[in-house]
């Protein structure tokens, strides 16, 4: 009779071990979940992402600041965390940033800029100043009058701008004096007082004639404007 006692006692020992057992692994199981494969959501739309990981007891969390990108399509998953292929357990949330789509440059304004700050300025936006037109203007000589095209507008696929620039106000036009048989030195005066600029080349000509214009260029009647290169010939006293 105590035999069977002690045997009947190891019996109800041994199913309440398993049982306890048995209800440990249960609970590790339903508080831990089941352990998956992180799936590859880059590139896909929050609602096709949600639609993937629903099933498999996961959810995401979309951070708040988008990122610029040229490849994934705006508003679609441009990084996950955990990475795919990663192994959780499900119950987890996926941590996903968005993508911004392309980042839309806008065309600088130049206008008032010199052509060398513009072409920083054009760089910075990836495209660059590809025609440069000239015209007299009373705006600051070489300070950008206008561009094409407008300030604002997106760069988009063009490549390359025009800009017009002003080459200060138009120079007064004359008729050029005939200067021979004049002296050098109220001739380089006169020119001096004008704007003109003066190359001289003294050759022996004339001893006693002292320094005297022999020869000119432009020749007398023609048009000259200022700040023109005047060459003169001179007798070489």
């Amino acid at each position: 009779m105590f035999r069977f006692a002690v045997i009947a006692f190891g019996v109800l020992g041994i199913m309440s071990v398993a049982g306890a057992l048995s209800t440990w692994i249960t609970i590790k199981k339903s508080i831990s979940g089941h352990v998956i494969q992180v799936p590859d959501l880059c590139g896909l739309s929050i609602e096709d992402a949600t639609r993937t990981i629903e099933p498999l007891g996961l959810t995401l969390s979309i951070t708040q600041t988008p990122v610029h990108n040229n490849v994934v399509a705006k508003d679609n998953i441009l990084f996950q965390r955990p990475n795919p292929g990663k192994h959780i357990k499900s119950g987890r949330q996926l941590v996903v940033t968005l993508s911004a789509g392309p980042e839309l440059k806008l065309i600088p304004s130049l206008v008032g800029e010199p052509l060398n700050f513009a072409e920083i300025l054009t760089a910075q936006a990836d495209t660059e100043i590809t025609k440069v037109s000239r015209t007299p203007s009373a705006v600051r000589k070489g300070r950008i009058m206008a561009q094409s095209p407008k300030p604002g507008e997106e760069i988009g696929i063009r490549h390359g701008m025009s800009v017009l620039i002003s080459d200060g106000d138009e120079p007064k036009w004359y008729v050029a004096p005939d200067f021979r048989g004049r002296s050098f030195g109220e001739v380089k005066k006169f020119l001096d007082e004008h704007g003109f600029r003066v190359v001289a080349k003294f050759k022996d000509f004339q001893p006693g004639w002292g320094p005297v214009v022999l020869r000119q260029i432009p020749q007398p009647g023609y048009p000259i404007r200022a700040e023109q290169t005047i060459n003169l010939e001179v007798n070489k006293d």
